[in-house]
């Protein structure tokens, strides 16, 4: 099977993900319940929703890059604003969260780097790639799973043992493992070519 149709394979995986905005991750709440009716649950569990809804971008801008080997200017665009908002809203919660509270501990502090750790890694490919030009197409793709990786790691890591894990939460799972195979796929893909200029 060809790379782009295995991109493709592995990007329709990513459909689990859209599926989960539907499905309860934890205590009966699924990201559009905790989007919509924020004040139900707590005025800040909208902020930890709205990152799983870039698993719609992701699907579309991966399936578009599959088929046609680029994304227009304004598409590259729209992915880095959506990736940089959906950062800026996690790290944003966080401090602020972290800087209301008298009481944080090394909870605080494992949460803080459950949420960097990724982050990093997720920005440092991102600047790697820009010297080596290889990712060009694929970059902004790789933009918005930077953005999602953080989240739904702290997410599944925070709600795994109270109150538990429920279907939205498996299915993030098999997301953010189709989405490392999906970058694993592309840096493989982009080895097997030559550099551009």
């Amino acid at each position: 099977m060809r790379q782009p149709s295995l991109q493709m394979v592995v990007a329709i995986a990513g459909i689990a993900g859209i599926v989960a905005l539907f499905l309860p991750f934890t205590g009966d709440i699924s990201p559009i319940t905790a989007t919509f009716d924020g004040i139900i649950w707590g005025p800040a569990i909208w902020r930890l929703a709205l990152p799983f809804f870039l698993t719609i971008p992701i699907l579309v801008t991966s399936i578009r890059l599959a088929m046609t080997n680029s994304l227009s200017k304004l598409e590259c665009v729209i992915a880095y604003i959506l990736g940089g908002a959906a950062i800026g809203n996690l790290v944003s919660w966080f401090a602020v969260g972290v800087a209301n509270d008298p009481d944080a501990g090394p909870f605080a502090w494992l949460g803080l780097a459950i949420i960097i750790t990724p982050l990093l890694l997720g920005i440092a490919l991102l600047v790697r790639d820009l010297r080596t030009k290889r990712l060009q197409g694929y970059r902004p793709v790789l933009a918005l799973q930077v953005a999602y990786f953080p989240n739904t790691i702290f997410c599944l890591v925070g709600f795994a043992s109270n109150p538990g894990w429920q279907a939205g939460a498996y299915l993030s799972v098999v997301t953010a493992i189709a989405y490392l195979l999906q970058i694993g796929l592309a840096y493989s893909q982009s080895r097997q070519s030559p550099a551009p200029g």
